[in-house]
């Protein structure tokens, strides 16, 4: 199996070599190698921030560095409502119906 990989290997680095995607001579090269570690370096830290910021199983939302949890905000919008009388509006509103919703005019 080592062989095999070997020869594959070998000849995927010798086609490479063949056809490079950098321009030839030095500067170019250092330039490719720059903008390939560049594009690493973004793609990790992009998946590490997306790591970090991530809301935990259980939450809400995320303000700053508190986390509310789906109960704590189910709560409060329950206060929120005994205080000022707030109330979740219908998922249809009632004065219309299916009926009289019109498609869009095509411009």
């Amino acid at each position: 199996m080592k062989a095999r990989t070997r020869n594959v290997l070998g000849s995927w680095l010798s086609w490479v070599r063949d056809h490079p995607v950098a321009p030839a001579g030095t500067i170019g090269r250092v330039v490719g190698m720059a903008l390939l570690a560049l594009l690493i370096i973004g793609s990790g830290s992009a998946a590490a921030l997306d790591r970090i910021e991530a809301v935990p199983a259980g939450a809400a939302l995320r303000v700053g560095d508190a986390v509310v949890t789906e109960v704590a905000l189910t709560e409060r919008v329950r206060l929120l409502g005994a205080l000022y009388g707030c109330v979740r509006p219908p998922t249809r509103p009632s004065w219309t119906s299916s009926a009289e919703i019109a498609p869009r005019p095509s411009r």
